[in-house]
């Protein structure tokens, strides 16, 4: 019942959410998730103040799930695999060293730090740091004179990072909740149903891919994106609904629809980049909000060891990580210390991810996970607002002198 609740709601939600971003709103909201996040978790606090009723973790957590699918499958149709090392080695390499190895990271601080939690309490917890990017809109980069390879890695990491990432904390999460002991628990481990979910995705969105380069034509103009766009998006719905159904990962499943369409199928890039705007004005803002209203008020159960802890996370063991991944790429010190902060995968997709693992039952230490990563998000939010937009301007100032040394040096 709770599915198809959850469907029902998701199917509303999206409605609103067009009509909203056709006027412009969500837009707006979408260049202040610091101020909705502090305003929510405000009104979370006030809210459980008034003892008011709790709402329901199943729904909440498949509604959540619904946000992770359209962000999975919105940054598969962003870049082909196949060309993805030719187009940018550096988001290449940051989405598949520097991601996985922040995970390990955190996960054995996380574990360290609070020697009471699980090792898969830590592995959630490193899952879910390793989703949090830095929280500013893209074009301050993209539509900036900053080079064109550091473009191009700010506008693909991100995408790469949701990819390839995302899959590999759903299995951390599906193993952690996964009933071994149970005699068909094979089936219900979190790799097989990874695996059933990226091959019923992939098979979808490879004959959706199909059916649009026959039906809407081969040609890469924008007169026919709109047909493919109706096959585009019936492959990644058609994904998410039917893999549960068939004992998959729902969305693994819309992911790889997403990557898979994006192989077999063409869509302009200019159609790309505008998908991905539209659906991260939609998708941010709510999860900001939804976030900071159902997990703010846990910040007030934070001590000072989970407030160093997090401060630590999102600096010392993010950086790191990026730093050993750009370090063999040739890319000079600016280039490499700007793109150590700033990148990452949305930082909405931890917000969602945490809200979803209010959905775990066997977790046992489920609310010290919760009040752990949220303080991480939530410290990790402010701080990138505050710090990303002078670093972005620094990085274009010393590039803009290193242009006219080298034009007065020749």
């Amino acid at each position: 019942m709770a599915y198809f609740v959850a469907i029902a709601a998701m199917v509303l939600i999206a409605v609103a959410l067009t009509r909203l971003t056709r006027s412009g709103l969500m837009q707006r909201l979408s260049t202040r998730p610091a101020v909705i996040l502090s305003v929510a978790v405000g009104v979370g606090c006030l809210y459980q103040l008034l003892r008011l009723p709790e709402l329901e973790h199943d729904i909440l957590s498949r509604l959540a799930a619904g946000g992770l699918a359209a962000l999975a499958f919105i940054a598969g149709l962003q870049f082909r695999v196949s060309k993805l090392m030719r187009q940018s080695p550096a988001a290449l390499r940051l989405a598949t060293i520097a991601g996985p190895l922040f995970l390990i990271a955190a996960a054995i601080s996380a574990f360290i730090f609070m020697p009471s939690l699980s090792i898969w309490s830590a592995l959630l917890i490193g899952g879910a740091l390793m989703l949090n990017g830095a929280a500013i809109d893209r074009r301050a980069i993209t539509g900036s004179s900053a080079p064109g390879d550091v473009k191009t890695t700010v506008e693909l990491e991100s995408a790469a990072a949701l990819v390839i990432g995302l899959p590999l904390v759903i299995i951390i999460e599906l193993l952690s909740d996964a009933p071994f002991s149970a005699a068909n628990g094979v089936i219900e481990t979190g790799v097989f149903r990874a695996t059933i979910g990226f091959g019923i995705g992939g098979a979808i969105g490879l004959i959706g891919g199909r059916l649009s380069k026959r039906y809407a034509g081969p040609r890469k103009q924008d007169e026919g994106d709109y047909r493919r766009l109706a096959f585009a998006f019936g492959s990644g719905i058609a994904a998410f609904l039917l893999a549960p159904l068939l004992q998959g990962e729902a969305i693994i499943a819309a992911g790889a629809a997403g990557l898979i369409w994006s192989e077999e199928g063409c869509l302009s890039a200019t159609r790309r980049r505008d998908l991905r705007q539209k659906f991260d004005h939609a998708i941010k803002p709510v999860a900001y909000a939804v976030f900071g209203f159902i997990l703010g008020p846990s910040l007030l159960q934070a001590d000072i060891l989970i407030i160093l802890f997090s401060i630590g996370a999102i600096t010392v063991l993010r950086i790191g990580p990026r730093l050993i991944a750009l370090s063999s790429l040739g890319m000079n010190s600016h280039q490499q210390a700007f793109l150590a902060w700033f990148g990452g995968a949305p930082g909405a997709a931890s917000a969602l991810y945490l809200i979803k693992l209010m959905g775990i039952s066997a977790l046992m230490d489920q609310e010290m996970v919760l009040t752990i990563g949220t303080t991480c998000v939530f410290i990790a939010i402010i701080g990138t607002r505050l710090s990303s937009k002078p670093l972005a301007s620094y990085f274009i100032r010393q590039h803009a002198l290193a242009r006219k040394r080298r034009f007065y040096t020749s």
